[in-house]
């Protein structure tokens, strides 16, 4: 701790100093201290300020390759690449067997869209190299295959890399993306599982494997992956988070709320953390609970519309509908492109018995999301509801022309029986049925009277049994 401080007053003064020049002052610095306000700029983003230290040192210091190796990084950070391959060919004439020069070059080349080069070069040093040195080549490897959108080579290239040193932190990183692009999701896992059988600590690895295991659906297998790669670095934000989330869509509400409360705990007020774990809380029942961290959340980030909206949903839970109106109109002026927060300010202004600001609302939910069926049909069913039947069969018929689904059929016949046409109602119920008895669910919203017509229940009955 001691050591610490006194390092970090040495380097406010090398700052100090450094940046003082500007009022006229000259002053000398060490090769370290210069290396040191380097890496200290590259850390806070300002690599101009970085780039301005780095050619600092090489005006002084003409034969340190570090000063070459530290403005060819900057100039690739920056995309200036005809700048950072210009200043590698300079530090290789100085220092030739310098192998992060050379790894740099080919990154330049590569950003210049120049791979026959950068690979011609990478090819020569390939035959000799070995151990970490051979490592950094096949990650640059990769890298080229990349720009080239050759993401089966590049997965090759870093499983390669990834036998001689199964630890390297870049190269788990990057495989992940050649992975997804080729769904060689298999081929993944077995990799990743013998990474795993030499260092069963590697959390990166266990990380990459839960996401294997998702994408062929092997949830249970997911989740176990993932825990494990924050158990083992309980730093491992990511992990925390994609778990969870992972718990969330299975279904699996208390252990994705047991994972983003550990988060919470390890790493504080986070904005998604909180608002994650009120989702739970309302997925669990507990919107008094769930309100607690939303409100939070909000005070943590007052424009997250997320917030805001999930917030109404659990005053819309407890029958607070004017609370819910106001939290879900101001989700809509942070986002105004959520048709799930049209369509619950509808549904509240629904249950406060005004029906054209509801009607508008659903309208403004279809325009939204007119794909979605569910819209559309919570849409018609409040018409049915207040029984504007005429304007329920324009919505009906406008449905029609975006989405489809059984849902359709059981409108059509709640319609139907809502306007005493029993002889139809019966036909389209029978239509609906046979196209999905899984559906008929949807008749307590539409035609909650049905349960109490034996004749209707009678032909449920009769299509559930075939």
């Amino acid at each position: 701790m001691q050591q610490r401080l006194q390092d970090n007053y040495v380097l406010n003064r090398l700052i100090s100093a450094f940046e003082s020049q500007d009022d006229g002052l000259n002053t000398y610095f060490e090769d370290k201290e210069l290396l040191q306000m380097i890496s200290f700029y590259e850390n806070e983003f300002e690599y101009e300020k970085a780039l301005h230290v780095a050619q600092l040192g090489l005006d002084q210091y003409t034969f340190n390759s570090d000063f070459y190796i530290s403005k060819a990084r900057l100039l690739a950070q920056m995309e200036d690449f005809n700048g950072a391959l210009e200043i590698t060919k300079r530090g290789l004439m100085i220092a030739p067997r310098e192998r992060e020069l050379d790894l740099l070059s080919i990154y330049a080349q590569a950003g210049l869209g120049q791979h026959d080069e950068a690979k011609a070069q990478l090819d020569i040093l390939l035959t000799d190299a070995k151990g970490d040195d051979r490592v950094d080549l096949l990650i640059c490897q990769s890298h080229i295959f990349e720009k080239e959108k050759d993401f089966e080579s590049m997965f090759n290239a870093l499983k390669k890399a990834l036998i001689i040193d199964s630890n390297d932190q870049k190269a788990l990183e990057k495989i992940w993306i050649a992975v997804e692009v080729c769904k060689n999701f298999k081929e993944s896992i077995l990799l990743h599982k013998y990474i795993i059988d030499r260092n069963p600590y590697n959390h990166q690895a266990w990380y990459n494997l839960g996401h294997a295991h998702a994408c062929l659906g092997e949830y249970p297998e997911s989740v176990m992956a993932l825990e494990y790669s924050f158990l083992i670095d309980s730093k491992f934000e990511v992990g925390y988070k994609d778990c969870a989330e992972m718990c969330f869509q299975i279904g699996r509400f208390r252990q994705a709320l047991s994972i983003y409360l550990d988060a919470y705990r390890e790493f504080g007020p986070d904005m998604e953390l909180l608002v994650s774990a009120g989702r739970c809380y309302l997925e669990l029942n507990s919107p008094k609970e769930a309100g607690k961290f939303l409100q939070k959340a909000i005070q943590v980030d007052p424009y997250d519309d997320e917030a805001h909206y999930y917030l109404g949903v659990c005053h819309f839970q407890v029958g607070r509908f004017k609370e819910a109106i106001d939290c879900f109109s101001e989700a809509i002026k942070l986002d105004d492109r959520r048709e799930e927060y049209y369509a619950d300010l509808a549904k509240s202004y629904h249950l406060t018995g005004e029906y054209t600001l509801a009607d508008y609302y659903f309208n403004k939910a279809t325009e939204a999301g007119p794909e979605e069926m569910q819209y559309w049909f919570h849409h018609i069913a409040f018409l049915i509801d207040i029984e504007a039947y005429d304007a329920a069969e324009e919505v009906l018929q406008e449905a029609e022309h975006h989405t489809y689904g059984s849902e359709i059929t059981y409108i059509k016949a709640a319609l139907a029986f809502n306007r005493k046409d029993r002889k139809n109602g019966m036909i389209l119920l029978a239509e609906a049925i046979e196209e999905d008895p899984t559906n008929v669910k949807s008749l307590d919203i539409i035609y909650s009277a049905y349960k109490q017509d034996h004749e209707i229940t009678a032909l449920i009955s009769y299509y559930s049994e075939d």
